[in-house]
């Protein structure tokens, strides 16, 4: 069964939830599952001190819980639907446990490489503490974790409001007397879910347990082009720069559930997913990582200064590829674009791709924000192609933003024509 029942549900071992009218609930546990939109959505982050210190985010019917373990921040489950799980079914000695076991870099919460040196272990958890946020009902929390082999801090922030998703980023400090190099850096890894019982849930000869939503194509013009795509046992690695958006959703095909990660981010960045087939207990368990790809360094620190990496967004739902994506929708427009000024609607906008295309010069933009001034547009954007030299391939220059001979005054001149047409 892929979804609970709308009128009972279970809570970490005995709490239970009952729904007694169509718009209350009585529970006696953790917290009620509620209908994604419903506005009433609980979002909390925690933390619990101890031999294993861990935290617990809880964001609509999203449950992430993470602990430091042999010198690794690890996941320790993902739940879709409120269910907080129990201790007990997470401890390796547990027929059903779903305790992560893979003792890789990928399992960690993160991955950091610095001056060659891979940090995914020796971490000692020194603070946590909640720290303002920008937006009502949001939660950020920091977690600062200090290396036992280099002088190196990292700052994990975890920020939520309720929405099925969380928002995941590294602060990386330098403690050293020397400078260190960024050779590698994940913002968000580890484990995802697992499939049990695979001979009897799944078709016979059927190996599609884990299926991703990537890329077809890295070509321009084509960053709308996705499709469905089995991982292979082990080690599947995939990414771009310039073309293909940093975006996937993640299916497991036995259970229904399915991620949803974005990367915040427009330079060149690689997804990794290690599908670790166990066939002793006839089951599987996925693990991924997102971060930055290329050569290194990424980024040199001076001592004591610091570097913040990209944000990476991470939703859990019980649902189909439609109601997925529209939580997605939902949850960036409304905790991620920047708002739009009060009682303003969207700005009437002219692209020059649709007068001009590529035929980019000054002569031609002119000509077009005269256009957009006749008809009351109140926005001018210049598309792509305004880079480079007359007759260069222009989709092969994205990432190199600076004029050629297609504009040899550069940008200004075609801002201040706007403008002083009222744009």
């Amino acid at each position: 069964m892929h979804k609970l029942s709308n009128n009972i549900s279970l809570f970490n071992n005995l709490a239970l939830c009952i729904s007694v009218a169509a718009s209350a609930t009585l529970c006696l546990g953790v917290h009620a599952v509620q209908p994604p939109g419903s506005g009433h959505e609980q979002t909390d982050i925690t933390w619990q001190m101890g031999p294993r210190p861990s935290l617990r985010v809880v964001s609509g019917n999203l449950v992430y819980e993470e602990q430091l373990l042999d010198g690794g921040l690890r996941t320790r489950f993902w739940s879709p639907n409120g269910l907080i799980k129990p201790d007990a079914d997470l401890e390796s000695g547990s027929p059903d446990g779903e305790l992560p076991s893979l003792d890789e870099p990928i399992a960690c919460s993160f991955g950091l490489s610095v001056d060659g040196q891979e940090l995914w272990d020796g971490w000692k958890w020194k603070s946590a503490q909640k720290v303002p946020c920008n937006r009502a009902g949001c939660r950020h929390v920091v977690v600062e974790l200090e290396s036992t082999i280099r002088p190196i801090r990292v700052r994990v922030h975890t920020e939520t409001d309720g929405h099925p998703f969380l928002k995941r980023w590294l602060e990386i400090i330098n403690d050293g007397s020397r400078a260190a190099a960024i050779g590698a850096v994940y913002p968000m890894s580890g484990y995802l879910f697992q499939a049990t019982r695979l001979r009897e849930n799944l078709p016979a000869g059927d190996r599609g347990l884990f299926t991703i939503l990537r890329p077809a194509s890295f070509e321009p013009q084509r960053e709308d082009d996705f499709r469905w795509v089995t991982l292979p046992e082990g080690d599947y690695r995939y990414g771009n720069s310039k073309y293909g958006m940093p975006f996937t959703v993640v299916r497991n095909q036995v259970t229904g559930e399915s991620f949803l990660i974005d990367f915040g981010w427009s330079g060149s960045y690689a997804f990794q997913f290690y599908n670790e087939r166990k066939l002793r207990t006839d089951s599987a368990s996925l693990y991924f990582r997102v971060g930055l790809d290329g050569p290194g360094p990424y980024r040199v620190l001076l001592p004591n200064e610091a570097v913040s990496t990209p944000s990476v967004y991470v939703g859990h739902v019980f649902e189909d590829l439609d109601g997925a994506v529209q939580d997605l929708h939902q949850y960036l427009r409304s905790s991620v674009l920047p708002p739009l000024p009060d009682q303003r609607l969207p700005p009437v906008e002219v692209n020059s791709w649709g007068f001009v295309g590529q035929n980019i010069s000054e002569e031609s933009l002119r000509s077009v924000i005269d256009t957009a001034a006749d008809i009351g547009a109140e926005l001018f954007t210049i598309d792509a192609g305004w880079y480079g030299n007359t007759g260069s391939p222009w989709w092969e220059l994205a990432g190199d933003w600076t004029t050629g001979s297609r504009l040899a005054h550069g940008l200004e001149p075609i801002f201040d024509y706007a403008r002083k047409k009222g744009l």
